[in-house]
This record gives C-alpha cells, sequence and structure tokens, in this order.
C-alpha cells in the first residue's frame, strides 16, 4: 500500500534544541532527588519537590523551582532556576537581560523569596572562558566578602581581580538598571542581588562531560546495568511533567523509576584473602545432577516468584509442577557461587553468556521449539492498558488492565532471544541453524503485522530484538513502514502532556541506534530512521527520530564504527529518499550547531565496539566532512523562498567554501524574478544578520569582517523600494537586535525611535494613513508604530483614528492605539485629552477611550465626568494597576467591586501592597472572599498576591477571625509551604474547636454507623474533600495549643474528651483517634523534665486508646521523612536505642501501654537495621 503524505518537524519542534538540554537539566535534579544528591551552592539537604513552569507559582524565574528541606529541623530552602543553552553575559546579549529581570523581579519578591536563604541560578552549557572566570570571580565575591565595601574593594583591587572583572560588573548593572525601571542600583542593592545569584555550568551532551558522568554514577548507585535506560526514562518522565506544569516529588514519580532507586549500590572492597582466589568454572556444573534443568532456566533467563501466570511458564519449560521445580531451583541456588539467585521476590540467572558457553550442549531441538512456543505464548500479549485513552493509562493497574505475565519475564525472554541469535554455535547438539532459525521467525511472527498496541506493548523489548536478529528485524520495519495506516503513526499519536504518559518509540529507536554502530546495517538504518521522522507529528519526547539521526551522524563525534566515506553515503541517502528529512538534518550537522551530544544505545550482544571505543576525528576529517555538508546543503536551496532564508539563519555555522559558494548563489540574476515580498524576507534576514556580527565584535563567534562584508553587499540587492516593505523589520518586539552598539541602551533605544519615527513619517508621505494601519497588521509590534505615529500626529490623524477605531475587536490595532494613546498624553499632557473633539462619541467609544489612559486619579475624574450616566463603560474593562494612583486605592476598589469585578481589585491591593503603602483590611477581606465566586477570569488570580494578602490578613492582631477562616479554607490548596504560608486560623481550629475537628473528619471518611447522617460544611463536592484531606494531612499542630504555640493540657484534655464523644456517636471514632495520634509526636516536654507532657501520656496510656497509640507509631514512624539509607544501618540503630529510652521513661513514669508502643517502634528499627545490612550485604 501507499504511503500518505506526512508533514515534517523540525528539531525544535520535535525536543531539539534548548528544550532539550532545559529537560536534561530538569532531569539531572530529579536524578539527585531520587538518589539523595544534594543541589551545588545549597545546604547538603535533601531535594523535597521540583516545580515546573514557575510563572502559575509567582515566579519570572521559572524554567525550574527546587524546594530542599533538612530532615531534622524542617526547614527549607528554594533555588530558582533559569535554563539557558548558551548565553553571553555581556552588555548587548538580550537573553542575559531577560534572565537578569526576572532574576531581578522574583529577587524583591519576599512572598516568593528570602534572601537570606535562597539562591537563582542561571544554568547554562556554554559561556565563554573570559565570561566564566570575570563572573564566577564576581559572584564568589559578593557571596563571601563581609560587606558590599569589602566587595567593590576586591572587585576593583587590579592585582586581585581577573582583568574583565569590573567590565563584567558593568554588565550585570547595566542589565539590573534596566531591570529597575531606567534606576541604578545602589552598592548595596547590587551586593546583596550578586550574593543570591548564581552562574552554574552544566556540560550536559557531551559523553564525557563532567556532569553526566557523575549523573550516571549517581544512577549507577542503584542500577548498575540500565544506567542509560534509566536516565532516558527520567528524561522522558520530566518532559511529560514539564509540557503539563506540574510539580514532581517523590509520592507522584512513577513506580519504576522509585523502585530503579530503591535500593542503594554501596562500593565494598574485596577481601585480602579473596583477591587471589579464582571465580569458579561454570564448566564444573556440567555434572551437576540439574545442569540440564539450570540449562533450561538459562533460556527464560528471570521470572517473578509471585506471579502465577510466570509459574506455568516455569513448569512448561521444565515439564513440571512448579512446586517440584522449586525444590531443584533452590537446589540449584544453593550451589557455591550459584548463577541462579533470588532476590526481591524474582529468581534470575546471571552470567548468562559464560553459563551458556558451559552448558549449551545441554540444549536439543526440542527444547529450543518449547522455548519458542514459551515466547509467543508470553510475548504476543497486547496490554490491554491500551484499552484505556491516553490520558487515562495511568489508572490501568487500578483497572485491572495489566499485563498476564511480568515485566521480569518478557525482559528475559527477550534477553533470551538475543543470546540465543547471537551465540547459535554453542548450541552443539542441535541441529545447525535451529538456534538462528528459531530467532529469525520470533522476531518476524512478532513484528509482522503488529498493530500500534502491540509494537508500543513491546517497546521496551525491541532493543534486544534488535540484536536477536538485525537483518529480520528491519526487514519488518521496513514493511509496517510501507503500511497504509502505517502502525507508526498512531504511536506518535499517543504523546500527550497527561500524567504518567510514556514514551512507546524509545525502544525501537534504541534498537535501531544500536544496530547503527555496524557500518553494514548504518545505510539501512539511516533510511528507517529519516522515514519514521517523516511520520513524526512533533512533541516533546526528547528521543525521536530525527534526534538519533543526529546524534549517530555528528561529523564531530559519530556514533557508529562506519568510516567517513559510508557516513557520506548514508547522508546522502536520506537526502536522496527522504528530502525534507535531509534538509532537517544537514541543518543540524553544520558546524557548532550541536556543541554537545548524549550518548547512544550501544550493542549488549554484539561484540562491535568495546566499552573503550573513541570517534578520534581529525581535525581535517572533521572540516571535510562540513564541506560536504554544506555542498549538499547549497545544493539543495535552488529557488525555494523558504529554504534560501532558513539558509540565511545559518549562515554564520558555514564552513568558508560553502559560505562563498551561497553567497555567490544569493548574487546571481536567478534572484531577480523573486518577488518584491520574497526579497523583503531575504532582505530582512541578511539584515539582521549582518547587524549582529557588526555588533558583537569581540564575540568568539562572530564571521570575519569580510564575509559580513559580503553579507551586507549582497543584502542591498534584495532591498525593497516600497516603504511599506522596507520599514517592517525595524517595529520587531526585541528593540535591542536592532541597536547598533552595545555602549548605550538608552542613546540606542533614542536612536532607534528616530528611525521609527522617520519610516512613519516617509509611510505617511508615500501612502497616508490608511496604509500605516495596514503596516500595523504587519509588523510584530504594533505598540512600536503607535509610538512612533504618536510623535508626529496632528488634529487629523486624531480624527481618523479617534473614535473609529476604538470599538475594534482586533489585537492588533488595540496594541497600537493603546500605544498611540499613552504617547499622546505623554506627549501632549492631560490638555490633549481634554481638547479631542468628543461631539460624536457614544458612551462605549468614550469608556474604552478612557480605559486606554493610565489607571489613576486624573483618568477616574475624567470617568465621572464624561460617563455620569453609565460608569460601567470604563470600570467593566479597565486594566488595573496601582503604580499610577497617588492618593489611595479604596476608591477604585470599590467601583470594581462595584461592577463586580473582585478578582481586578485583588490585583490593584497586591499592585498597591507591592508599593509598601497602606491597605484596609476590611477592604481586603471583602475583596478576597468576592473574587472566590467572582465570574472573571481564574487567570485574573496570581497565587503569589492572594498568599501575599492572606499573610497580611494573619499578621493583623484585630481581624474578623470568621471571615479569615473563610478565606483560609477557599484559598487552602495555595497555603502550603511552597509559598511559605500556612492556614493558621484553621489549624488552631482544628486543635481547639472539638465539632470543627469532628466536621473536617466527617467530609473525609465513611462512617461506621448506619445512623449516621453526614452532615458537611457547606456543599457535599470534591472541593470539599479535597481541601479538608489537605487541612488534616499538613495539620501538625498538637490540639490544646494556642495561636502563640503555647501548650495547654486542660485545654487539650476538654478538647480531646468532646472529639471522643462526637466520633464516637457519629462513627468515625477509629479515624479520628489515628489522625489525632499522629500528631502527638510533636507534643512538648512536660514541666517536670519527661520527654513529653504527662497529660498527653496518660491520654495515650488509656486502656481503650489502641488507635491512638497506632496513630502515634505511624506519625512517629513517617517523621523521619526522606532520609539516606546507610549500608551499616546505623541509622536505624541510634534510633531504637532513642525510642528503647523513651519507652524506659515512660513506663518508669506510670504509663506502660504507652512504653509498648514505643518499644514496638525500636523493634522495628531494629529489624530495618538487619534488612538494610543484609540488603547491602547481598547487592
Amino acid at each position: 500500500m501507499a504511503k500518505k503524505d506526512k508533514e515534517i518537524s523540525n528539531p525544535f519542534s520535535t525536543g531539539g534544541g534548548g528544550a532539550h538540554f532545559e529537560a536534561h537539566i530538569q532531569a539531572c535534579f530529579v536524578v539527585l532527588m531520587l538518589s539523595r544528591g544534594h543541589v551545588p551552592n545549597m545546604p547538603c539537604w535533601p531535594i523535597k519537590e521540583i516545580a515546573f513552569q514557575g510563572k502559575r507559582l509567582g515566579y519570572e524565574t521559572d524554567d525550574l523551582v527546587l524546594f530542599i528541606e533538612d530532615l531534622e529541623t524542617n526547614k527549607s530552602r528554594k533555588l530558582l532556576g533559569q535554563v539557558k543553552h548558551s548565553i553571553a553575559i555581556t552588555k548587548g546579549d538580550s537573553t542575559f537581560g531577560e534572565v537578569i529581570q526576572a532574576a531581578w523581579t522574583d529577587f524583591n519578591n519576599s512572598s516568593i523569596f528570602d534572601k537570606r536563604k535562597d539562591i537563582i541560578a542561571l544554568i547554562t552549557s556554554h559561556i565563554s572562558a573570559t565570561d566564566h572566570k570575570n563572573v564566577q570571580f564576581i559572584l564568589r565575591q559578593a557571596k563571601y566578602a563581609k560587606d558590599s565595601l569589602e566587595f567593590f574593594t576586591n572587585v576593583n583591587m587590579a592585582k586581585f581581580s581577573p582583568s574583565q572583572a569590573t567590565n563584567k560588573l558593568d554588565v550585570f548593572k547595566l542589565h539590573l538598571k534596566n531591570a529597575n525601571n531606567g534606576t541604578d542600583l545602589t552598592d548595596e542593592e547590587l551586593y546583596n542581588f550578586l550574593g543570591c545569584f548564581q552562574v552554574l555550568g552544566y556540560d550536559l551532551g557531551d559523553e564525557k562531560g563532567v556532569v553526566l558522568s557523575l549523573i550516571h554514577s549517581h544512577i549507577s548507585q542503584f542500577q548498575n546495568k540500565d544506567v542509560r535506560r534509566v536516565w532516558s526514562r527520567i528524561v522522558d518522565v520530566v518532559q511529560s511533567y514539564n509540557q503539563s506544569g506540574t510539580t514532581i516529588t517523590k509520592d507522584n514519580l512513577p513506580e519504576d523509576l522509585l523502585e530503579d532507586f530503591a535500593k542503594h549500590r554501596s562500593i565494598i572492597e574485596i577481601p585480602s584473602h579473596l583477591k587471589n582466589s579464582r571465580v569458579q568454572d561454570h564448566t564444573q556444573l556440567i555434572s551437576y545432577q540439574y545442569s540440564s534443568e539450570l540449562a533450561l532456566l538459562l533460556l527464560i533467563g528471570g521470572w517473578n516468584d509471585k506471579n502465577e501466570n510466570d509459574r506455568k511458564i516455569v513448569s512448561q519449560l521444565l515439564k513440571k509442577e512448579y512446586e517440584d521445580c522449586l525444590l531443584i531451583i533452590k537446589d540449584i541456588s544453593k550451589q557455591f557461587n550459584s548463577p541462579l539467585v533470588f532476590k526481591n521476590g524474582a529468581w534470575l540467572v546471571r552470567g548468562k553468556i559464560e553459563l551458556l558457553e558451559a552448558l549449551g550442549s545441554l540444549i536439543f531441538d526440542n527444547d529450543l521449539d518449547n522455548f519458542k512456543a514459551i515466547v509467543e505464548l508470553v510475548l504476543n500479549e497486547e496490554d490491554p492498558a491500551f484499552e484505556l485513552s491516553k490520558d487515562e493509562r495511568y489508572l490501568a493497574s487500578i483497572q485491572g488492565k495489566v499485563i498476564t505475565y511480568s515485566g521480569i519475564l518478557r525482559q528475559n525472554l527477550a534477553e533470551g532471544m538475543a543470546l540465543t541469535g547471537n551465540n547459535a554455535k554453542l548450541f552443539t547438539q542441535c541441529t545447525p541453524s535451529k538456534a538462528e532459525n528459531i530467532v529469525c521467525i520470533l522476531v518476524r511472527e512478532l513484528l509482522s503485522e503488529a498493530t500500534w498496541q502491540q509494537w508500543a506493548t513491546i517497546n521496551n523489548l525491541l532493543p534486544d530484538l534488535a540484536e536477536a536478529n538485525p537483518n529480520e528485524f528491519l526487514k519488518q520495519i521496513e514493511n509496517t513502514l510501507s503500511l497504509d495506516p502505517c502502525p507508526f503513526d498512531k504511536i506518535f499519536e499517543q504523546e500527550g502532556s497527561g500524567f504518567g504518559q510514556a514514551n512507546y518509540l524509545v525502544g525501537l529507536l534504541w534498537g535501531l541506534e544500536a544496530l547503527a554502530w555496524n557500518p553494514q546495517h548504518l545505510v539501512r538504518v539511516v533510511c528507517i530512521l529519516s522515514e519514521l521522522a517523516s511520520h513524526d507529528i512533533g512533541g516533546n519526547w526528547a528521543n525521536r527520530p530525527i534526534n538519533s539521526l543526529i546524534t549517530i551522524l555528528l561529523p564531530w563525534r559519530p556514533q557508529t564504527t562506519a568510516d567517513a566515506e559510508k557516513r557520506k553515503i548514508a547522508i546522502s541517502t536520506v537526502v536522496r529518499e527522504e528530502p525534507d528529512i535531509g534538509w532537517i538534518l544537514l541543518l543540524e550537522l553544520l558546524p557548532n550547531k550541536h556543541l554537545t551530544a548524549f550518548e547512544n544505545y550501544k550493542p549488549k550482544w554484539q561484540n562491535i565496539i568495546s566499552s573503550e571505543w573513541e570517534a578520534n576525528i581529525s581535525n581535517q576529517e572533521y572540516w571535510e566532512q562540513n564541506e560536504f555538508l554544506g555542498d549538499l546543503i547549497v545544493g539543495m536551496t535552488e529557488k525555494n523562498i523558504e529554504r534560501n532564508i532558513e539558509l540565511i539563519k545559518n549562515l554564520d555555522h558555514f564552513p568558508e567554501k560553502s559560505f562563498e559558494s551561497f553567497i555567490e548563489k544569493l548574487s546571481s540574476e536567478s534572484f531577480s524574478e523573486y518577488s518584491e515580498e520574497n526579497k523583503k524576507e531575504v532582505w530582512n534576514e541578511l539584515t539582521t544578520l549582518f547587524i549582529k556580527h557588526r555588533k558583537f565584535t569581540d564575540a568568539e563567534w562572530v564571521l570575519p569582517s569580510h564575509m559580513v562584508d559580503k553579507i551586507e553587499d549582497v543584502s542591498e540587492k534584495f532591498a525593497p523600494n516600497n516603504p511599506f516593505l522596507l520599514y517592517q523589520y525595524l517595529f520587531s518586539e526585541r528593540d535591542f537586535e536592532l541597536y547598533e552598539s552595545n555602549d548605550d541602551f538608552n542613546q540606542e533605544q533614542s536612536k532607534l525611535d528616530e528611525k521609527r519615527k522617520a519610516a512613519i513619517e516617509e509611510l505617511l508621505t508615500y501612502s497616508g494613513i490608511e496604509q500605516v494601519i495596514e503596516f500595523v497588521q504587519v509588523v510584530s509590534s504594533p505598540q512600536a508604530v503607535g509610538y512612533a505615529l504618536a510623535s508626529i500626529s496632528n488634529n487629523e490623524i486624531d480624527e481618523y483614528l479617534l473614535p473609529s477605531l476604538l470599538t475594534t475587536s482586533d489585537n492588533k490595532l488595540k496594541e497600537f492605539l493603546s500605544s498611540y494613546i499613552s504617547k499622546s498624553l505623554r506627549e501632549k499632557s492631560w490638555n490633549w485629552v481634554d481638547n479631542i473633539n468628543r461631539l460624536n462619541w457614544s458612551e462605549e467609544d468614550l469608556g474604552q477611550f478612557l480605559s486606554y489612559l493610565p489607571f489613576s486619579e486624573n483618568t477616574w475624574e475624567r470617568v465621572e465626568s464624561w460617563l455620569s450616566e453609565d460608569e460601567s463603560k470604563y470600570w467593566t474593562r479597565t486594566f488595573t494597576n496601582a503604580l499610577y494612583v497617588e492618593t489611595d486605592i479604596k476608591f477604585a476598589v470599590n467601583k470594581l467591586l462595584q461592577y463586580e469585578r473582585p478578582r481586578a481589585a485583588l490585583r490593584c491591593i497586591s499592585s498597591w501592597m507591592f508599593q509598601g503603602k497602606s491597605l484596609d483590611s476590611e477592604q481586603c477581606i471583602e475583596v478576597l472572599l468576592a473574587s472566590v465566586n467572582s465570574k472573571e477570569s481564574i487567570n485574573a488570580l496570581v497565587p503569589y498576591e492572594v498568599v501575599k494578602l492572606i499573610k497580611y490578613l494573619q499578621s493583623k492582631e484585630e481581624i474578623n477571625q470568621e471571615a479569615l477562616a473563610k478565606i483560609e479554607w477557599a484559598y487552602l490548596p495555595w497555603l502550603d509551604y511552597k509559598l511559605d504560608a500556612r492556614p493558621r486560623l484553621l489549624e488552631w481550629k482544628l486543635g481547639t474547636d472539638a465539632n470543627f475537628f469532628c466536621q473536617i473528619i466527617q467530609s473525609i471518611y465513611r462512617s461506621t454507623s448506619d445512623n449516621f447522617k453526614k452532615d458537611t460544611i457547606g456543599e457535599n463536592n470534591r472541593q470539599l474533600a479535597t481541601n479538608a484531606w489537605q487541612l488534616l494531612h499538613n495539620w501538625n499542630t498538637v490540639p490544646g495549643t494556642d495561636m502563640e504555640g503555647h501548650f495547654d493540657s486542660g485545654l487539650f484534655q476538654e478538647w480531646f474528651e468532646e472529639v471522643k464523644k462526637i466520633c464516637i456517636d457519629s462513627g468515625h471514632y477509629r479515624v479520628a483517634m489515628q489522625q489525632i495520634g499522629s500528631v502527638l509526636n510533636n507534643t512538648p516536654k512536660d514541666s517536670d523534665g519527661l520527654w513529653i507532657d504527662r497529660t498527653v501520656a496518660a491520654t495515650l496510656n488509656d486502656k481503650d486508646a489502641g488507635e491512638l497509640r497506632g496513630g502515634y507509631r505511624i506519625g512517629l514512624y513517617n517523621s523521619r521523612g526522606a532520609h539516606w539509607v546507610d549500608p551499616t544501618g546505623e541509622a536505624e540503630k541510634k534510633l531504637a536505642i532513642e525510642y528503647d529510652s523513651k519507652a524506659e521513661a515512660v513506663e518508669n513514669a506510670g504509663y506502660h501501654r504507652f512504653a509498648v508502643t514505643l518499644r514496638e517502634l525500636a523493634n522495628s528499627y531494629k529489624r530495618e537495621a538487619e534488612d538494610v545490612i543484609s540488603d547491602y550485604k547481598d547487592s
């Protein structure tokens, strides 16, 4: 069947570029979280949470936010990270300017950033040596100097500081001035900011890079053999969470990752008395009574002893009942240095190749036939999880949609196929070619006409299947790609952003990457990858066909053993057979497009490469490859306007020979046939390119001046004659790129404003105001057009624009008009507003015009005067920002409440508070309560603004407690440690108001009484239960504690007895006692010196307090939190001693039942210590 045409995706839309680097940075920190590692430049505390897309939490530095916590003191800190793959710390680098802008905003937002504890980090892969040396010096001085005077003295001391330190400090000053609304920072402000700012270099992507090596080392402490699989899995999970803006904790990571990091591998030196001993030779097993059974078990490799279906497979293999098989299996495992081991509920065969060399002669044709039947039975099963939609698939295990056989058995069967296919000669008692034929047939049967669900089901097995029989594997992929519809199309469609969604292509790509190492398969593999890439609809998965192609063929580090000529043939074949993919590939292989590379999958079963393999590309070979690529790509452009423009954008990556060839091509007469619009596009790109290289003359990446001259010369050929086309480039949204130098931003901005003003003036003269309006529609910055036009406007222009454009629904025209009115007011004062001819304006026109004016008293006076009939035309649409308010904000807030815009009022109050102005507490309460059910967009509420306002109200001594409790309840999901806030009043109420506590318990848990009628707070819905659970889950205040934190034993006793009575009647006694018990571990010591208050101890010691003591034990155990597992079990031993000691103390004080609970906990820690020691000894 014929293939469908597919839309081609470039690498950036398919997970490449900066997003690719960002995902790997985020994945690094997930590894640190899972491996109990520590964050650079922070206290050595474990990572508790990693938040992505921080803007939803109020952060401007939003690529990732790391929350760390001291497990002993519960102190916490944050790192705000901005990830940039490459950056220049210069005055002219707009990207660095954006980083500083975001950092300065967060630095000054006390509700989310603590200047004494938190840090902001720019995380990058590439900065120049000059930047690194000088900037790190500056930041170290800011961190360790005792004060600002010492800091500036050290930086300015010529013999003490690097040569460019003062220049780089000026770079920070300039960008911080811009971020601070054009106002210079004081020395103290600059010193404090730099003390919190860090630049972290991560050389991710280079196989020999330090960071990737360290990350692999972290993983290898838990998973020695599957380091690369685990790393890739983490990257995929991170991209899925990042797209959905999910916060990562250990609780919401996929179970397979938690299992991968469940047990730490300690490094133990071999005992001296064993150093000269020899490992037992497996050939001795040939005479062992169960050697034949062991040979058969080698074929299936491993199984889950708890899975009944796995057990049946073992019975089928050995042709015995499982109980009888188990006797043999256990006997084998007891042999000295046995290759069969039992670990975590699974039986595993180790040292498979060595064992096959010893026992291969014990396997016969009928054994291979039986193995074939087992593989067909197990691996042909389709995962029932695919019966669910991709967004519900994470619920598969809950809904019983689980595959019949264990992942351990399935993986080991695939390995058995690879073992058999690559070691056929060891089956000496089998018919010649029997082993190879069996494996070939199995690969064919598994993949031939497989549905997308079947491909996805065996995804993680495909690398082994690829090596089992490479030719058959490649043939079946080629056959599948020829189908219509193609199953791979459906697999690409499975990509999503929801929780727990997996990449079902990674196994296929790894299998192809493994085969690409072999020169015999290279051309065939890259052709398959290019065709797969043509099916790729794009997304956020890191593992994609185009990325595999790039890493296989990267000129400076190819991941294949094929020589340069073979690689050229492979690239040429891709260009010929899949020209669109070939074009993308060639662009990505150009010099300096990829300065780092990630390690591809390497073959496990075929001895194609050694673990010490290196590419060893010479300088000559590298540039010969680059010139070959340059010639190919220039030859693909012809008269294709899109491709020529794309080449111009990449012209500074060209080898000089290819550069000359392309420039010559652009200069040829054939381009005279381009339309004026097309010429304008080419001219824009050429102009942007030579301006950039003229401006950054000291940058390492800048082109030689003679090449820049040629770009400028050829650009003149394409310059438009029509000002409508000629000046569009001036009105971009990135003003900085149009600056001619980096010396003085204000001066450069003024020069740009004059150019824009002249351009609009010429356009007016050339075509009139009508074409200016058309011009607005085609430029990227309508505001800049409005700003320029206002500088030369007159009454005639005012009357053309106003009121005709005031009610437009076109967003570009709205931006243009807003800027025009704002600039006109600034240039001509409020007289211009008052003197506009409003004779024929409607109230709608008046309201819209007024909404474009500053949100201030001057505007409100005119609202009252102009719109006395209906002020809603203004108050329902104005943008609220208290920056221009001079007297008081109350008037505006009341107006916004009157016109049902409480969320806009909240933003107004927040802006006012940010300026340090006083607030009306009662009005704040009214706004917060009204905002809960407002019909305004939920996006109008910014969490950190709401939380900051609530914390303000909590700090007030005289406040309406009932109203504050309602507010805390309404905004409870935002009152957690991520925003450094708690529902203080509700938590206090839980421990002092028995009725409220019981209502919360009743809203979450089912009653054990048939007579109980649920009476909950407000409407019984999911949000109610969610809020109640969060409040209870985070509650750690001992009942009977007042608002100042003082514990009252009498108040506790009174509260506890009332709770008991209510909960016994309602049927919630058991869960209530467990919940109360879990917080009593925070009880203060008694006044007589006993480590716990005697009233609480007596309550815990009551005969009927079994549930309470159970909750206490659980709370005490969970209070330990995440912790490092010490292979000596020392931490567990210390806890056991501590709780034994406490048990002795309370027993001597007369609380023997309570003492029993503590001793049980102590004993559990003793057992845990023994288990830890045993586990590490086994591993």
